[in-house]
């Protein structure tokens, strides 16, 4: 019996002692699950950088074999010297230098679309309306012209034009076209709404020379394509638009001036101040990154001369390497952001239409 009344009390005492051992454990665990949870770091999306590049300007090319000539040595020049870096660009061409390519027999063209780089239209007539008399159904015309003369000569499919800003329907006249998509947008191109609705410093622009600024002004503003169907309201984006807007971040030649809020003053020179110019916007660009979405960030270049600076082409772009080695940026052609910014609609109404299909998952 006294046996017994002795186990009894040992497995008091080992409970009481677990029971005292868990009661102290407790307010620990407690603790644990009180405590706020771990936010994940804040996710960006990928830069997706790209030059423009115009070429333009020489104008007696097409009769001319020897300043055809030229001009393309300088285009090719230009385009290894990017090739060198992993970069690309994005070729957009005046019809004499088309006319120069079929005349002289080099497809130029044809040759750099190969090589990686992106090919289209610099229209440049949207601002010429009085000039040259235009009207909607000439515009159309002359665009459908410009894209078919590339076509004719190359087999490339051209799906882009810049240079259309016009106090006319700029924006109806690239989809009449069949235009899939505009690039380098400017403050003339507000020229086309309505005067109510165009901002203050832009409201009575009188040529696209002198309302050349880049637009959007705000970078946060030119970061994500839209859609849009008519120049009249062409800033609100509308889902069911048959024209994309990739609006550009400036000019790279002449940034520096620009950031300063000097457009055009020494713009015809390119220097070191334009690339430190160029890596501040580009910094103030990847803040404004989002993850699920297309980010772009572009700038145009003119091919109007032989002198292409080489060197300081070559900074500019050493100055990008460590972005990209980064994974913080990625080269693109403006058609492939154009594709990019295609697959990212198509994947959203994908998802949407399987939203609706199967609402309970």
């Amino acid at each position: 019996m006294l046996k017994k009344a002795v186990f009894v009390l040992i497995g008091i005492f080992i409970a009481g002692v677990l029971l005292i051992g868990f009661q102290v454990q407790q307010p620990e665990k407690t603790t644990e699950l009180t405590l706020p949870p771990t936010l994940p770091p804040k996710r960006q999306g990928v830069l997706y950088i790209g030059l423009m590049v115009h070429l333009e300007g020489w104008d007696e090319e097409v009769v001319n074999e020897q300043a055809f000539n030229k001009h393309a040595d300088v285009v090719r020049r230009f385009a290894r010297i990017l090739e060198s870096y992993g970069a690309k660009a994005t070729f957009e061409v005046r019809p004499e230098f088309v006319e120069g390519c079929k005349r002289w027999n080099d497809n130029v063209l044809k040759e750099l679309y190969e090589r990686g780089h992106g090919i289209g239209v610099h229209a440049d007539i949207g601002g010429s309306v009085e000039k040259e008399g235009l009207t909607q159904e000439t515009f159309s015309l002359k665009l459908v012209e410009m894209k078919i003369a590339i076509e004719s000569l190359t087999g490339i499919k051209i799906r882009h034009v810049s240079g259309i800003c016009s106090t006319l329907d700029w924006v109806k006249a690239a989809i009449d076209a069949n235009y899939e998509f505009t690039t380098g947008t400017v403050a003339y191109c507000v020229m086309s709404m309505p005067k109510v609705k165009r901002p203050a410093e832009f409201k009575d622009c009188p040529s696209p020379a002198a309302c050349h600024d880049t637009f959007p002004t705000d970078q946060k503003d030119r970061m994500h394509p839209w859609r849009t169907s008519t120049g009249k309201n062409w800033l609100e984006p509308d889902v069911n638009g048959r024209l994309v807007i990739l609006p550009a971040s400036g000019v790279l030649k002449g940034m520096e001036e620009e950031m300063k809020g000097k457009l055009g003053v020494g713009s015809d020179k390119f220097t070191e101040g334009d690339i430190d110019a160029y890596i501040d916007l580009l910094e103030e660009a990847l803040s404004y990154t989002k993850a699920g979405e297309i980010n772009i960030f572009y700038v145009g270049w003119s091919i109007g001369s032989p002198d292409i600076e080489e060197d300081l082409l070559e900074k500019w772009l050493k100055a990008i390497q460590p972005y990209v080695e980064e994974g913080k940026v990625e080269w693109k052609t403006l058609p492939e952001m154009y594709d990019a910014f295609i697959e990212w609609e198509t994947s959203k109404q994908e998802a949407c239409l399987a939203i609706l299909q199967n609402p309970e998952e």
